[in-house]
């Protein structure tokens, strides 16, 4: 630590529920996600869990559906999770409606099949308890559909399980890469996953469909050889991008960067609710106040105070900016007297490198280092205090979320954690603003986070918080659950209600 670092750890617990959130306004201790990333709450989906006999073993399966509706079939591709000791695809995202199921199979990640769910009326029909083809209903519960497959064997067929004579035989095929970038109202996220609807001709001209559920970041998308032309249609966040190319100006490993834009939704409202022993009441609300351009010039923070029956004024911000940057903020108390300020100062590449905040008699100076460490940016913040403490504080960004800190105090105690996201909007990001904690640069909201403390130890901790999310991918509820750290006792929830 750098000489004249003299902070307790005291203080920096105080601040650390503060440094490392995304959507959330808390460090949070939750329980691990599902093992797919959520899909927003008005989305259209089925979920398909599937046992295998024995154990699978298999690294980087895939899930084959063919779909048929209204005479039409579709092929859909999706990753599989395996958990509890079954493979799951989680939520597949169609159009709300009826589907039937006539095939499915399990491929490895070189494309061979190994397990598929036989016909009813087939040789293989007896060895599962629920034969193809079964009925799948896409709304928005995501319902969850049990089955289970049966090993292909070197000596079986296809026709053995119903299915047609060459839907087990490799087709001749070749891949290329693929990414999602969204730009969202010009902050870019560029490690997307999302919907790929493929659309290939044959020699015929004759159209074939199949869906891809794209993973976040690079994709490895097969392709038919032969093909005389490919349309590639992805969807994410009410956005929209086809490609329409010819078979010729796609060839193997090339990469492909798909994608578009749509305007932010700018958060308005916050409201905060404390529910516990059956109760709830309203202990929170915070409003965002904004510029012809669009900038946030104001948020005013209204709490519940004991001798008051509605929520009271205590904290306006108003923010300033010299060109497209922030670089002051004014704090000022329910009566509009003025408490204090934070200052920004920048390099030539738009990093802080600088802070200085006066909040009443205390004033606080940090010095902010940026650098690459391992092919991650990593941050370095020395804060030091009137009252000649100090503290350390170092995080990294990848995938544009932080993801591991540590800090440390001139008394020896410290405090680290690692941090796990989705790949929904985080609101606070679109904000384009910063505190001195510099705690809104997270694109996406926190799903999982392991801490661990030396010293000093928190009374209470989320440990577990559930988003909803609308179809363009932003919040509009956080529960978020809270326990005693001594003794792991549930204490309340606290649900968060956002307005855009």
């Amino acid at each position: 630590m750098k000489s004249g670092m003299i902070r307790t750890i005291g203080f920096f617990l105080t601040i650390a529920s503060l440094i490392a959130v995304s959507c959330s306004k808390d460090t949070e201790v939750i329980q691990k996600p599902e093992p797919s990333a959520p899909t927003p709450t008005g989305a259209s989906a089925v979920q398909i869990s599937l046992a295998l006999p024995g154990n699978t073993g298999i690294q980087n399966a895939q899930a084959i559906l063919v779909l048929e509706q209204t005479g039409q079939e579709k092929v859909v591709k999706v990753k599989l999770q395996e958990q509890d000791e079954r493979l799951h695809t989680g939520p597949v995202v169609l159009p709300a409606g009826e589907y039937r199921l006539t095939q499915l199979k399990v491929a490895d990640k070189n494309g061979k099949y190994l397990y598929a769910v036989p016909r009813a009326a087939s040789a293989r029909a007896n060895e599962v308890t629920t034969p193809l083809a079964v009925r799948l209903v896409a709304n928005a519960d995501k319902p969850v559909v049990n089955l289970t497959a049966a090993p292909i064997t070197i000596a079986g067929n296809a026709t053995d399980f119903g299915y047609p004579t060459n839907a087990f035989e490799g087709q001749d095929r070749f891949t290329v890469q693929l990414k999602a970038t969204v730009n969202v109202g010009g902050y870019v996220y560029d490690n997307m996953d999302g919907q790929l609807l493929i659309t290939w001709y044959d020699a015929q001209d004759n159209p074939h469909s199949e869906q891809v559920q794209l993973q976040a970041g690079n994709n490895t998308i097969s392709l038919p050889v032969g093909a005389s032309r490919f349309v590639f249609t992805y969807s994410k966040w009410n956005v929209t991008d086809e490609m329409d190319m010819p078979a010729s100006a796609v060839t193997r490993g090339m990469s492909i960067a798909i994608g578009g834009s749509v305007a932010a939704r700018k958060l308005s409202e916050e409201k905060t609710w404390i529910e516990s022993d059956g109760s709830s009441r309203l202990v929170s609300r915070k409003t965002y106040h904004y510029n012809g351009a669009g900038q946030l010039v104001k948020t005013m923070y209204y709490q519940k105070l004991p001798q008051y029956a509605e929520l009271q004024l205590q904290q306006v911000h108003a923010f300033e900016y010299q060109p497209g940057k922030l670089m002051h903020v004014q704090y000022f108390d329910g009566n509009n007297k003025s408490y204090g300020y934070l200052k920004f100062m920048y390099n030539n590449n738009g990093q802080i490198t600088h802070m200085e905040q006066k909040s009443y008699d205390q004033m606080t100076y940090a010095a902010v280092e940026h650098s690459i460490e391992y092919g991650s940016r990593k941050v370095t913040i020395d804060y030091l205090y009137e009252n000649g403490h100090a503290l350390e504080y170092t995080y990294q960004v990848e995938n544009g979320n932080r993801t591991k800190e540590s800090g440390i105090s001139s008394a020896g105690a410290s405090e680290g954690g690692t941090f796990e996201y989705d790949n929904n909007i985080n609101p606070y990001y679109l904000l384009g603003i910063q505190d001195i904690y510099l705690r809104y640069n997270s694109r996406n909201n926190m799903i999982q986070q392991n801490k661990s403390y030396s010293g000093s130890m928190p009374s209470s901790i989320p440990y577990r918080f559930n988003y909803t999310y609308d179809d363009a991918g932003y919040p509009v509820q956080l529960l978020k659950n809270f326990r005693s750290y001594s003794s792991n006792t549930h204490l309340y929830t606290e649900k968060t209600v956002y307005t855009y």
